[in-house]
């Protein structure tokens, strides 16, 4: 699937690898609401990973510019043995 597809996916609790990730690597989108100081809910999304990291999404796409991270992705399905 391509990259907008895959953000979609993963907006829908999927988990999404990439070709060029590591086996067992993947990621997810979370939002979550939060009280800001001025009393007013934000929502804050962020890119979950297999290893219980997070970052916010133009972290995580600062440094995937290249074509070869516009398509790519698929499901993570678990290996099993």
């Amino acid at each position: 699937m391509n990259k907008q597809q895959a953000i979609a996916a993963a907006k829908n609790g999927q988990k999404i690898t990439h070709r060029l990730f590591a086996p067992g690597e993947w990621f997810t989108i979370t939002t979550t609401s939060k009280l800001n100081a001025d009393r007013i809910f934000e929502q804050q999304t962020r890119y979950v990973f297999e290893d219980g990291a997070e970052l916010l999404p133009a972290i995580f796409w600062e440094y995937r510019t290249a074509p070869i991270w516009e398509d790519g992705y698929n499901i993570f399905e678990p290996q099993t043995t």
